[in-house]
């Protein structure tokens, strides 16, 4: 990515309004077609969703979760997280095999 050009990469928490299935399709729906959201986990805790999104910039950023909330899929907060350095990248995780 970095050979690229310069981008940026965000942390966003999503908090949506209704806990129901077709609230949460709806929001994975939304969240699956834009192709700045590179990845999307739905967590416990203090917010429902963080994402993943990279961008070429800060006023692209600022789109994205622009056009997120025009769609009206039930945000009601969201909370960014900006990366300023990655000290290290992705680690493959080591599974044990268990015999039984």
């Amino acid at each position: 990515l970095a050979r690229l050009g310069h981008f940026i990469t965000a942390f966003t928490e999503i908090t949506i309004s209704e806990h129901r299935r077709d609230s949460f399709r709806l929001f994975e729906a939304a969240a699956e077609r834009c192709p700045e959201i590179i990845e999307c986990y739905n967590v416990t805790g203090g917010c429902d969703y963080i994402l993943k999104i990279v961008a070429p910039s800060i006023a692209d950023f600022s789109a994205i979760l622009d056009n997120l909330l025009e769609l009206d899929i039930g945000i009601i907060k969201f909370s960014n997280r900006i990366v300023l350095r990655q000290p290290f990248e992705a680690r493959k995780m080591q599974l044990a095999l268990t015999g039984g």
